[in-house]
């Protein structure tokens, strides 16, 4: 019992590091995903100030209103 005990310890150990690591990973998505939700939302506007007349540009014009 001692030994499975410890292999036990070892593996909640391990799943752990392996849950951190993980969590690591979808806040750097998540960072990304919110700097790519700027840049669309820039480059939208950017567009939207030259050609008003594009499709995407009536959308953002009721997100502002």
């Amino acid at each position: 019992l001692k030994a499975e005990s410890a292999q036990l310890k070892i593996e909640s150990a391990q799943l752990k590091i392996e849950s951190a690591q993980l969590k690591a990973r979808v806040d750097q998505a998540d960072a990304e995903s919110a700097q790519l939700k700027a840049e669309s939302s820039q480059l939208k506007a950017s567009l939207c100030g030259k050609f008003p007349d594009l499709p995407v540009c009536s959308n953002l014009k009721k997100q502002l209103t």
